[in-house]
């Protein structure tokens, strides 16, 4: 993924990818001022490419979320998906 501008935290919470308004139960494996790491499984890998855009919601309940951040997805392999803030919606 190259240099780092941001100081990245390891924090292994649940999170929320929605994508083409599906909602994927992820795993948030740390994060920045200026992206994240989320790990996830099954059928988002298929479905997400480098260049998509994405919604991630903190919390593992999609009706209780209080901030969505719009993301672009950065970087991919068979376990975790990398993201780029793009904006946040409260």
């Amino acid at each position: 993924m190259g240099s780092r501008q941001n100081l990245r935290v390891d924090c292994y919470s649940s999170c929320i990818l929605n994508c083409a308004s599906n909602n994927y139960h992820a795993k948030l494996v740390n994060i920045s001022l200026g992206g994240a790491l989320i790990s996830v499984d099954g059928d988002v890998l298929n479905e997400l490419h480098v260049g998509d855009q994405c919604d991630l919601m903190l919390g593992d309940k999609p009706d209780l979320y209080y901030t969505k951040y719009t993301c672009k997805v950065i970087s991919q392999n068979c376990f975790n998906i990398g993201i780029n803030f793009q904006g946040i919606t409260h």
